[in-house]
């Protein structure tokens, strides 16, 4: 797998605690990706517009230089705009450690996989 080329976004993460704050939560249920996939906060997942759904992208933390493997599972709310992919608790913790999650926000090289 080699990857296209790269862009930069702003990467947030999101857990059941946001999908339940954004009401998409549903019942108590395990909330169901846009791919069909149950939502599993410990997996390397991603929202994302930019790319398609099942694709796998090489995401770096611009400030720090680590790198996850993250599949696209889900699309992100149209409020946001095109500079923005939220990750998963686990990609976020992996790239940023506990000062991504505080700050909530990361900047990232996010790159395809063909």
């Amino acid at each position: 797998m080699h990857p296209a080329p790269a862009e930069i976004l702003i990467a947030s993460w999101y857990s059941r605690a946001s999908l339940v704050k954004e009401k998409t939560w549903k019942d108590g249920k395990e909330k169901r990706m846009a791919n069909g996939e149950r939502f599993d906060d410990n997996k390397f997942t991603a929202a994302c517009n930019l790319y398609s759904l099942d694709t796998w992208l090489l995401v770096t933390d611009i400030a720090s230089n680590k790198k996850v493997f993250v599949k696209v599972t889900d699309r992100i709310a149209k409020r946001f705009d095109k500079t923005r992919i939220d990750l998963s608790k686990a990609a976020m913790l992996f790239l940023g450690g506990q000062r991504a999650l505080e700050q909530g926000l990361l900047q990232v090289k996010v790159e395809e996989l063909k």
